[in-house]
């Protein structure tokens, strides 16, 4: 029997791959035992929704001691040399620090030099060592090591401890965002999977990985998009979430803090558009909360008041780790892009789900009653290398004050076929493909590894 070790560090992977035909297959080929590497909190939980048979569920082992000096020194330097334009952005907030806002600079000037970035990886090699995973390794002798959240910096170490036994290993890049914003390629992995062309490029370019170690699969999370599962009439949708069916649903998802203008400004726009009806079609509202923050409840009593349906994703407690997104959550949302009219967001993966049903996309441009400096303006986001992609495609619309969020609305109410080519080429380059198999190519092409 082979043995294949994947690390489950939230809820959002949870759902993206054990609710998945990744998941699924593997646990119905008895050739292989699944070692799930789990957080203490959650272990109990996943033991009991994914343990059994052929499936192991053990406590991912953490080092309680911060990290090295060294390798404290290298994931510095490695996170401010990602030569990106949204690095760049990022480190123009510290332009007030002078000294530190030099040596960012000469960090990303740096990055673009493969001679640096393996400089880089020399050193964390140095600093760093996986040995409290030495036991999981005795006990279970995997054949494959699969790490699929490298912005959990606890798993180059993994990565390093199973080169050190020679154990063969693959990871997967989660997003469009995370090479270009949030992740340097600290230790290499023997091959990768990722989701479409464009981050396939930034793996080359950023992380100096072959080509021939990338593997293109698409994204497992939107098989179920694609599939149309559990997707029923509007008549019956709008009724479960109390809404007239005849009437548009016009769609606000919030995203996360230090991404989002003030919510409680745009909130009230939403509520004065609503109760001057200034759209040109009879119109419903719903605002979708952010599945790792729960808002105010005075602010959710205003929304109601409002006459505005708030739906928030998840089971939630106050802990920010302890929540779950739900199975019938996937179904809510994979109806709400269907029947859902306009979808208005703050520059997340909104668009790339609104694409796939070919729905038109707002960007909230505007900080709220506020005018921000642009580095900490939503509007710098527009400028991101990954949205980038989103701007080029031509595939929405921003709102840059409320006066534009009505005139942006109407347009999208009045003329929705308008921007279909551009959200087509934002499904063509961030999913790869449409045929709802991501998770069985992810499935296959990681049981090929061991032969």
């Amino acid at each position: 029997m082979k043995t294949i070790f994947i690390t489950i560090n939230n809820s959002f992977q949870a759902r993206d791959l054990l609710r998945s035909d990744f998941f699924i297959l593997f646990r119905k080929n008895r050739d292989w035992r699944i070692v799930l590497l789990v957080p203490l909190e959650k272990f109990d939980h996943y033991l009991r929704m994914y343990g059994g048979g052929n499936v192991i569920v053990e406590i991912c082992p953490t080092i309680k001691d911060k990290l090295n000096k060294f390798e404290t020194l290298s994931y510095l330097l490695g996170h401010k040399s990602i030569a990106t334009n949204t690095i760049k952005i990022l480190h123009d907030r510290l332009k007030r620090r002078p000294l530190i806002y030099l040596v960012s600079s000469i960090c990303w000037y740096l990055g673009h030099y493969r001679p640096w970035r393996e400089f880089i990886r020399w050193l964390f090699a140095r600093a760093t060592n996986g040995r409290h995973f030495s036991d999981l390794f005795d006990k279970y002798k995997p054949d494959l090591v699969y790490a699929v959240n490298l912005l959990n910096f606890d798993e180059f170490r993994l990565l390093t401890e199973a080169r050190k036994r020679g154990v063969k290993t693959c990871a997967l890049i989660l997003s469009w965002d995370n090479l270009n914003s949030k992740l340097f390629i600290y230790a290499k992995a023997y091959s990768y999977v990722v989701p479409g062309k464009l981050v396939k490029q930034e793996l080359i370019q950023l992380g100096d990985i072959s080509s021939n170690c990338i593997e293109v699969v698409g994204l497992a999370k939107y098989d179920g998009y694609f599939q149309q599962t559990g997707v029923i009439g509007r008549e019956e949708f709008m009724k479960k979430i109390g809404l007239p069916p005849e009437n548009k649903l016009i769609v606000y998802c919030l995203s996360t803090r230090n991404t989002s203008p003030v919510y409680e400004d745009i909130i009230a726009d939403l509520c004065s558009i609503k109760r001057e009806e200034q759209l040109s079609s009879p119109s419903s509202w719903l605002i979708r909360g952010y599945p790792k923050y729960s808002l105010p409840a005075e602010l959710i009593a205003k929304i109601n008041d409002s006459g505005i349906v708030y739906n928030h994703p998840s089971d939630f407690s106050s802990d920010a780790r302890d929540y779950e997104i739900r199975d019938d959550d996937d179904v809510f949302l994979h109806n709400l892009f269907y029947h859902g009219d306009v979808f208005i967001t703050n520059y997340s993966t909104v668009v790339v789900e609104a694409s796939i049903y070919d729905k038109p996309v707002i960007n909230i441009n505007y900080d709220g009653r506020q005018e921000k400096p642009y580095p900490w303006s939503v509007k710098r986001i527009r400028d991101y290398t990954h949205y980038r992609q989103v701007i080029s495609a031509k595939a929405e619309d921003p709102a840059n004050s409320k006066e534009d969020l009505v005139v942006q609305i109407n347009k999208c109410l009045n003329q929705p076929e308008l921007r279909r080519q551009g959200r087509a080429r934002v499904v063509r380059e961030q999913c790869a493909f449409t045929d709802g198999q991501s998770g069985r190519r992810m499935y296959e092409y990681l049981i090929s590894l061991i032969p």
